[in-house]
């Protein structure tokens, strides 16, 4: 087997580096976006599916510049899961802003999904299950669950810095 050393002659620690000349100063750019928080809305909602219950989030932080930062959770006893999303004032979605997340809450664990989105002018909070072992248990699939309103939703908006 073959050692191969690698030293270095001089530490930044031990005082010998050098910054060089002085360069010219760059060309001034734009002065960044000053983006803030305006509105954020949190709702929350039940859904009992296959005799357990999920307990589901969903939170909107709508920035100045239109721009909205999306994060939805599905939660049991037992497990959980979650996504996050921001969207651009162009970008498909951004009126409901939807999040799909993988959990199955029915057996056997092949494949569940959920969507959960917001109209944020209604608020009509939108939760749907989709697994192929819904009709197995007597279930419509998917289960489409609406939330409408500030019992499910608490809206709290902010001014300028």
């Amino acid at each position: 087997m073959r050692t191969i050393a690698i030293g270095v002659a001089c530490l930044i620690a031990s005082g010998c580096a050098s910054n060089g000349k002085d360069g010219r100063d760059g060309v001034s750019g734009e002065a960044g976006a000053s983006d803030y928080v305006v509105e954020s809305t949190y709702c929350t909602g039940f859904a009992n599916i296959n005799m357990a219950e999920q307990y589901i989030t969903y939170e909107a932080e709508e920035y100045s510049d239109g721009s909205v930062f999306v994060s939805a959770s599905v939660a049991s006893a037992s497990m959980q899961s979650s996504d996050s999303l921001m969207f651009g004032t162009t970008q498909k979605g951004w009126g409901t802003a939807p999040l799909s997340i993988v959990l199955d809450v029915v057996p056997p664990s092949d494949f569940g999904g959920w969507s959960v989105s917001l109209d944020r002018t209604t608020l009509t909070y939108t939760v749907s299950y989709a697994d192929s072992d819904l009709p197995n248990i007597g279930s419509p699939n998917p289960v489409v669950m609406t939330f409408v309103g500030s019992k499910y939703c608490t809206v709290q908006s902010f001014s300028a810095p």
